[in-house]
C-alpha cells in the first residue's frame, strides 16, 4: 500500500476512498476492516505531494467522524474514534498547515477525553500529547492572519493564542481523567509552553497551568499545620505525590524556565516530607521529582 501510494497515489487514494464508501455504508462493516484500513491511511502518510494529501485527509477524516455519528452503540462509536485519533496523529505535516482543521481534532479529542467507554480516554490524551509535540509552535501563535481569514471567511478570529483557552479550561477538560491520564496531558501543555521563546510569557502560561494544583497544595499544607497526623492519611499522600507528578511532568516538558514555579513550594515540600518522615512511612510512598537530574526530595533509605 506505501509503495503502490508513491508511484500511483491517485489511484491509491481512489481505491482508499472506494473502501471508505462501503465502510459508511455498513456492507463490509466489522473492526478488523476498519483497523486495516486506518493503518493502511496512517502508513502513507508524507508520500503524497501536499495538496493531494491534504485532499486524501480531509475525506478520510470527515468520512470517519460521520461515521462516529451513524455507528451505534458505545463500542462501535470507541473503535471509530480511537481510529480517527490514529490517523490524525500520522500527519503532522498537514497539521502544521492547516490551523482550522488542527484546532477542530483538538476540540474532538477533548469531547472524547469526557467519553466513559474503556480505552477512548487513554487513547484521546496519548493522541493529545503526541499532536502537542509535532506541533507545539502551533498553540502558541494568534492564528488571525489575512492569509488565515481569507481562507476561512466564516470562522471566529482568534483572539489570543489557542494555548491560553487549553490552559484556562484545564479543570473541565481534565474532570473525568484518572491521575495518570491527567498527568499526560499536563504533560501535553508543557511542551507547548516549552516552545514560547519569551521567558516571562513562558513564566506565566506555568503559573496558569498550576493554578489549581498550587491552590490544592497550599490547602493541605494548611491542613498540615493543623494537624500533622492528617498528612499520613493515604489520601492525602496520594493527593501529594500526584502533586509532585504534575511538577515533574511539567519540568521535564517546560525546561529550566520551571524551576520560578518550583521555588514556590519547596520550602513547604521539605516541611512536608520532614512532618512524614519522622511520623511515618508515608514518605517512602512520595515520588522523588526530578528536574534534569537533581531531585527536590530524595526517598527515605
Amino acid at each position: 500500500f506505501f509503495f503502490s501510494s508513491r508511484r500511483r497515489h491517485t489511484r491509491c487514494s481512489g481505491v482508499s476512498w472506494a473502501r471508505r464508501c462501503v465502510q459508511e455504508t455498513g456492507t463490509e462493516w466489522s473492526f478488523d476492516n476498519l483497523n486495516t484500513l486506518c493503518w493502511a491511511i496512517g502508513s502513507i502518510a508524507g508520500s503524497l505531494p501536499d495538496l493531494d494529501e491534504k485532499q486524501f485527509l480531509i475525506i478520510a477524516v470527515r468520512t470517519l467522524l460521520n461515521l462516529v455519528e451513524m455507528k451505534k452503540g458505545k463500542e462501535n462509536k470507541a473503535v471509530v474514534a480511537s481510529n480517527i485519533m490514529y490517523i490524525v496523529g500520522q500527519y503532522p505535516r498537514f497539521l502544521k498547515s492547516n490551523w482550522n482543521f488542527l484546532k477542530t481534532v483538538v476540540k474532538k479529542l477533548l469531547e472524547f477525553m469526557h467519553e466513559s467507554f474503556p480505552g477512548v480516554m487513554d487513547m484521546s490524551v496519548n493522541t493529545f500529547l503526541k499532536i502537542s509535540k509535532q506541533c507545539k509552535e502551533e498553540f502558541i501563535i494568534t492564528h488571525n492572519s489575512v492569509e488565515e481569514r481569507l481562507a476561512n471567511p466564516n470562522k471566529p478570529i482568534d483572539q489570543e493564542p489557542y494555548l491560553n483557552e487549553l490552559i484556562r479550561r484545564i479543570p473541565e477538560e481534565t474532570s473525568m481523567l484518572s491521575p495518570d491520564q491527567k498527568l499526560t496531558f499536563y504533560e501535553a501543555i508543557g511542551h507547548m509552553i516549552g516552545c514560547e521563546p519569551d521567558d516571562d510569557r513562558k513564566t506565566l502560561y506555568v503559573e496558569n497551568t498550576l493554578n489549581d494544583i498550587l491552590n490544592l497544595w497550599i490547602s493541605i499544607v494548611g491542613e498540615g499545620n493543623l494537624n500533622p497526623d492528617v498528612l499520613k492519611e493515604d489520601q492525602y499522600v496520594q493527593t501529594i505525590q500526584y502533586i509532585f507528578q504534575v511538577y515533574e511532568r511539567l519540568a521535564f516538558s517546560v525546561g529550566h524556565i520551571f524551576f520560578k514555579a518550583l521555588a514556590k513550594i519547596y520550602i513547604q515540600s521539605i516541611q512536608v516530607y520532614s512532618c512524614l518522615l519522622y511520623t511515618s512511612d508515608a514518605a517512602d510512598d512520595l515520588l522523588c521529582v526530578d528536574l534534569g537530574g537533581r531531585r527536590i526530595i530524595k526517598k527515605k533509605k
